[in-house]
């Protein structure tokens, strides 16, 4: 479990760049989602 999660937050900085190449936020506030909500997806991906 210790691999993947190390695999998983270097790849962090890509994941939030192709996040903010589809901007996700705009995406989510269209789906009717709360600022309090994407807040939370953001502070989960950094």
């Amino acid at each position: 479990a210790e691999v993947m999660e190390d695999r998983i937050a270097s790849r962090r900085p890509a994941l939030l760049s192709w996040l903010a190449s589809l901007e996700v936020e705009a995406y989510l506030r269209d789906a009717g989602l709360s600022e309090a909500a994407i807040d939370s997806v953001r502070n989960r991906l950094r």
